[in-house]
C-alpha cells in the first residue's frame, strides 16, 4: 500500500490527490477496507481466488477492485497491507502535460470499470452462489423453504 506508514512514496501531488479521491469513492461505494486498491501486487490464498475467479468480468484497471470486492462479499474480509517503495520521479524526461494526459486516460478507464462493477452489484443486484448456499442450508436446518 502506498498509504502504509512504512511506505516510501515519491510521486506528484496531483497523482496523490487523484488517488486519494478514488480511494474515498471506493470506500463509500464498495465498503472495501483497503487503503490502496491499485498498487499493483496482491497475494491471495488459493481458496479465495478459486471462489472469486468464476465471477470476474473486468480485465483491465478495475480488476483489483473487483477481486477485493467479491472476496469481501464472499466472507474473506481480512486484508493485510504491506509497505512499498515507489519513486515515480525516476523518469525525469516525462513532461507534466504528457503525464496528465496519461493519468486522464487511465483514470477514465478506471472510473468506467468502477461504475460497471457498481452497476452490476448495486443496480443489477448480481448475487453470488455462496450466499444462496448459505441461505438454503440455514432454511434446511429450520425446516422452512
Amino acid at each position: 500500500s502506498k498509504r502504509h506508514p512504512q511506505s516510501k512514496v515519491f510521486y506528484p501531488w496531483y497523482r496523490r490527490a487523484l488517488s486519494a479521491c478514488y480511494q474515498l469513492m471506493i470506500r463509500k461505494l464498495f465498503h472495501v477496507d483497503v487503503t490502496d486498491t491499485q498498487v499493483g501486487m496482491k497475494l491471495f490464498r488459493k481458496e479465495v481466488i478459486h471462489s472469486v475467479l468464476p465471477y470476474l468480468k473486468i480485465d483491465r484497471y478495475g480488476f483489483d477492485l473487483e477481486v477485493l470486492t467479491f472476496a469481501k462479499a464472499m466472507g474473506y474480509d481480512k486484508f493485510l497491507e504491506a509497505p512499498i517503495q515507489l519513486d515515480y520521479f525516476l523518469n525525469q524526461n516525462r513532461f507534466i502535460l504528457k503525464d496528465l494526459w496519461h493519468v486522464a486516460k487511465v483514470g477514465r478507464s478506471l472510473m468506467r470499470d468502477m461504475f460497471r462493477l457498481y452497476f452490476r452489484l448495486r443496480v443489477m443486484r448480481q448475487t453470488l452462489p455462496q450466499f444462496q448456499v448459505a441461505a438454503d442450508s440455514k432454511s434446511a436446518r429450520t425446516g422452512s423453504r
